[in-house]
């Protein structure tokens, strides 16, 4: 199985980017709901079409950089992939 979220830092850095969205872009947020392997999230278009869009560019993208980071600082060698 594929861990979406393979540490509890990677859902916060997740939570933490939906938050900034919300208040960058004023992004109406009904509910969410964050799991190891999926999410949940229901929003509103308040008739603005490029708030979803670019809040969801910016949380993914910005989400996909922290993990990187930590995924660096906990193999600064890059061993985990190498292969055998």
């Amino acid at each position: 199985m594929v861990w979406l979220f393979a540490i509890v830092t990677d859902r916060h850095s997740w939570l933490n980017w939906l938050f900034t969205a919300k208040r960058r872009h004023l992004l109406v947020i009904l509910n969410y709901m964050v799991t190891s392997n999926h999410i949940h999230l229901l929003l509103a278009d308040d008739g603005d079409r490029d708030v979803i869009p670019k809040s969801m560019q910016l949380v993914a993208g910005r989400t996909g950089i922290d993990i990187a980071a930590i995924e660096a600082a906990l193999d600064p060698l890059g061993l985990s992939e190498v292969s055998s």
